[in-house]
């Protein structure tokens, strides 16, 4: 999976601080077009959350402390 933050979401640049790549690649680990069209909503959500988590988090790279935030039920992407 390849997505370019800058060109889909303005407010992208937010992530600017914890991750200085325009370009996340992650595996959809598939061979198939149309599992991974099935699965790529919910990677980029992944990808997400673990963004909003070490925003929330500063720069912290703690394994615990990133994926405490991430883990936070009441936290919807984006806010």
């Amino acid at each position: 999976m390849s997505r370019n933050l800058a060109s889909q979401d303005a407010g992208a640049r937010r992530y600017a601080a914890v991750e200085p790549r325009c370009e996340i690649h992650r595996s959809l680990r598939t061979d198939s077009e149309r599992e991974a069209r099935v699965r790529l909503p919910a990677a980029e959500a992944a990808v997400l959350a673990e963004l909003d988590a070490r925003l929330t988090m500063g720069q912290s790279q703690e394994p615990g402390t990133v994926f405490s935030a991430a883990a936070q039920p009441d936290r919807g992407i984006g806010q």
